[in-house]
Order: C-alpha cells, then structure tokens, then sequence
C-alpha cells in the first residue's frame, strides 16, 4: 500500500515551516505570543506548537508544584527572557 501525502499534509507533519529556516527570539516586557506571531506573519496556534515545550518548561520553573494547564490556556503563559523559535524568512 502506497500513501503519498500532499504538501499540506507534509507541512504540517514538518510543523507547518517547510522549507522555511527558524531563528531564535528571546522574548521582552509586553510580549504576547499574538504579537510575536504577528511580526512573524504566521498562526499563533502555530507558534505557539512550534514553542510548546518551552513554554510549558517555563511555566513549571515559575509556578512550580501547579499542574500545566491545558494548551489553550497554556499559550497565556510567556515569560520575559524565554527563547522561542521563530521563522527567519524576511525578518
């Protein structure tokens, strides 16, 4: 059996930056992941899966003993000096 996947498919099995080159961006005061993900010109949903495990690591080193929230409330959560993968392309 041969299942090829289409390139909608292939992206987002790649995290939607197929083809695409990261750079990293240490987060500021008065950062929002929409602002971030705005600049970049992508999702923020997609941002956010591009940087889940960051943030999650950073929320539990500020809040430790609490559980992680769920993801839609765990995208709230950014915290200044956090270094988040970002597209490169034209920034």
């Amino acid at each position: 059996m041969n299942k090829e996947l289409n390139l909608d498919e292939l992206e987002s099995v790649a995290g939607g930056m197929l083809g695409g080159s990261l750079t990293n961006y240490v987060t500021k005061q008065g950062d929002t992941l929409w602002s971030i993900a705005q600049w970049c010109g992508i999702d923020v949903k997609e941002l956010f899966r591009m940087n889940r495990g960051v943030i999650e690591e950073w929320f539990k080193k500020m809040n430790p003993g609490k559980p992680v929230p769920a993801d839609d409330q765990l995208i709230n959560y950014l915290y200044v000096g956090m270094t988040l993968k970002v597209p490169s392309d034209g920034r």
